[in-house]
C-alpha cells in the first residue's frame, strides 16, 4: 500500500507510547486482511490502532516500531512510501527489510475493534487537554505514576512531588489515567489539530479496563489505572499542604541560587537541601559531601523565622523553571514538627495564586553516611 509521509506521521505517537515492559510493548504490528491494513501498538498500557482501506494481499508482520518510526521520520517529505509484505520502499531508489520479530499476541486485534463498536459504559468530554502536557511534562523529564481528574483539576505526581493544575471541566467522577494520555493530548492537538475548544471525547468501554478515544483512523486505548494517588481534595488530605504561613520569594532570584546550589546538591542523599528560614532572608545550604550556601531576600512570615525544613534542590530548580512567567513564587508551610509537605505557586500581578501549583514531600534529617 502507498503512504505519503504525512499519512504516516501516527508514528510518532506509537513510539512515544511504546515501552519495554513487556515483549511487545516496543514492537508494532501490521496486518493487512484484503479490506484494511492495520497497524497496532500492543504497549503495556496503551493499546493504539490506526486502519487503512485497502486490497492488498494478506500479511502481517511485527517489527520494532523506534526502526520503522525513525526510518520514516528521516524520509523526505514528498517521498511516497509502499509498505508491502516483505519491503518498505521509498520512492523508486530504496528497498528495507526490516528484522521481523516473532510475537505472540494474547488479545488479538478483533477484540479491541469489537469493543470500539459496543455501547460505552459511560462517555465525557475532557476539556483544556493541551494544559496536561504543558504543566506535567513540558518543563521536567520525571516518570509520573498516573494521570487523574479531581475535584475537574488534573493531578500527577511522583515519588516527590505533586503537580495539579485546574481546568473548565464539570465532570463529577474522578478519573484515573495512564501517564501515556499526556503524549496522547500532545500529539491529538498538535499534529492532528483537535480543537481544544471542543474538547476530546471519552469513553469508558464496557470491559472496564479501558478509556477510549477515537481521532479520525486512530482507535486508542488508554488504561484505567488502579492507584494509591488519593483524592486530594478531601479537607484531612489537603490541610497537609494547605498552609496559612508561607514564604514569599522573587522567582529569579530564587532560580538563580538554585541553580547553582543544585550542582553540589546532586551528590547529596535525594539531592537535598536545607531550606531556612529567616528575618527577611532563606537561607539555602548543602550540609553533606559538598559544602555551601545560598541567601535570598524574602518575605518571611514572623511564625516560620528560624525554623528549618528539608526540601528536594533538583525538583526546586524544576518548579520555578515552570513558575518563571510569575515575579514572586510562594511556599506555604508550617513551622509543625509534623510538617510533611509544602505547597509552591506562582503570583499573578493582581494578588491572586497561579491556576496550577505544586506540592513538595518535606524530607527526614538523615545522618550523612559515605
Amino acid at each position: 500500500m502507498k503512504f505519503t509521509k504525512q499519512q504516516l506521521l501516527f508514528l510518532k505517537l506509537y513510539l512515544n507510547c511504546s515501552d519495554t515492559e513487556s515483549f511487545l510493548g516496543d514492537k508494532i504490528n501490521i496486518k493487512c486482511d484484503n479490506k484494511n491494513m492495520y497497524f497496532t501498538l500492543y504497549g503495556t498500557d496503551t493499546k493504539l490502532i490506526t486502519t487503512f482501506v485497502t486490497d492488498d494481499e494478506p500479511f502481517e508482520n511485527n517489527y520494532y516500531i523506534s526502526k520503522l518510526a525513525n526510518l520514516i521520520n528521516v524520509c523526505n517529505d514528498n517521498e511516497t512510501i509502499v509498505i508491502e509484505k516483505d519491503l518498505i520502499k521509498f520512492g523508486t531508489t530504496a528497498e528495507y527489510k526490516l528484522e521481523r520479530v516473532e510475537c505472540n499476541i494474547d488479545t488479538p486485534l478483533e477484540k479491541y475493534l469489537e469493543m470500539v463498536e459496543q455501547e460505552a459504559e459511560k462517555k465525557y468530554t475532557l476539556m483544556d487537554i493541551n494544559r496536561i502536557y504543558k504543566t506535567f511534562i513540558s518543563n521536567t523529564n520525571e516518570d509520573y505514576k498516573v494521570i487523574s481528574l479531581q475535584n475537574n483539576h488534573f493531578v500527577t505526581y511522583n515519588d516527590t512531588v505533586l503537580a495539579i493544575a485546574s481546568s473548565n471541566n464539570t465532570i463529577q467522577d474522578v478519573l484515573y489515567f495512564s501517564p501515556s494520555i499526556l503524549m496522547i493530548a500532545d500529539y491529538l492537538v498538535k499534529e492532528e489539530k483537535v480543537n481544544v475548544g471542543d474538547g476530546l471525547q471519552i469513553v469508558k468501554l464496557q470491559e472496564g479496563e479501558f478509556y477510549g478515544i477515537t481521532c479520525k483512523n486512530i482507535n486508542i486505548f488508554v488504561e484505567i489505572k488502579n492507584s494509591k494517588l488519593p483524592y486530594i481534595f478531601d479537607e484531612k488530605i489537603s490541610s497537609m499542604f494547605n498552609h496559612k504561613t508561607k514564604v514569599s520569594i522573587n522567582t529569579n532570584d530564587f532560580k538563580n541560587a538554585l541553580k547553582r546550589i543544585d550542582l553540589l546538591t546532586r551528590d547529596n542523599i535525594e539531592s537535598r537541601v536545607y531550606f531556612v528560614m529567616e528575618n527577611g532572608q532563606i537561607r539555602l545550604e548543602s550540609r553533606d559531601a559538598q559544602k555551601g550556601y545560598e541567601i535570598v531576600p524574602a518575605k518571611v512570615d514572623k511564625k516560620l523565622e528560624g525554623f528549618t525544613t528539608i526540601l528536594n534542590a533538583s525538583y526546586l530548580n524544576a518548579i520555578t523553571s515552570f513558575l518563571k512567567n510569575f515575579e514572586n513564587t510562594e511556599i506555604h508551610i508550617t513551622n509543625s514538627e509534623k510538617l510533611t509537605a509544602v505547597k509552591i505557586t506562582g503570583m499573578k500581578d493582581d494578588g491572586t495564586e497561579s491556576d496550577f501549583y505544586f506540592v513538595h514531600q518535606v524530607y527526614e534529617d538523615i545522618e550523612f553516611k559515605r
